[in-house]
């Protein structure tokens, strides 16, 4: 188990996001995302001591969700406007806490994927300590054009 910080450039963020001084980066407006890929059986994430889940409605909320999808993006259009790439995993975990936190455990997966991890509650603040992996050279550098 490798934890690798949140700041290397192979983790592509979208939306607001602040830095610490210990490197952990912090997210406390809904929409703030990290995403990547990987070729990994299993991912993790460690949260640090800020992050809290501030507002439930009618007793339980999402806080994170986690997309994984095939990174070649063969999308499946229905007879709507929301594109989602064919075999997308969508995880989504409520009332998050300090901690680690698995996002997901497929062993003898390994195939590379796209994930994306985002903060969807409005109120809560997540602090990302480390991406938390099998092997360090499971993340792929640079993988989307700027």
């Amino acid at each position: 188990m490798i934890e690798l910080t949140p700041n290397l450039p192979q983790f592509r963020r979208s939306g607001r996001w602040t830095q610490t001084d210990s490197g952990s980066l912090i997210a406390s407006w809904a929409s703030a995302s990290i995403s990547f890929i990987l070729a990994s059986s299993s991912l993790s994430i460690r949260l640090g001591p800020q992050t809290e889940h501030k507002y439930t409605f009618s007793g339980s909320s999402t806080t994170l969700v986690c997309t994984v999808s095939d990174p070649a993006g063969g999308h499946d259009l229905h007879q709507h406007f929301l594109s989602i790439p064919t075999g997308t995993w969508i995880f989504t975990f409520p009332d998050v806490e300090p901690g680690l936190l698995s996002l997901f455990d497929r062993p003898e997966d390994g195939q590379q994927k796209l994930v994306e991890i985002t903060l969807v509650n409005w109120s809560s603040v997540l602090e990302l300590v480390s991406i938390v992996v099998d092997s360090v050279g499971i993340i792929f550098f640079r993988f989307l054009a700027t």
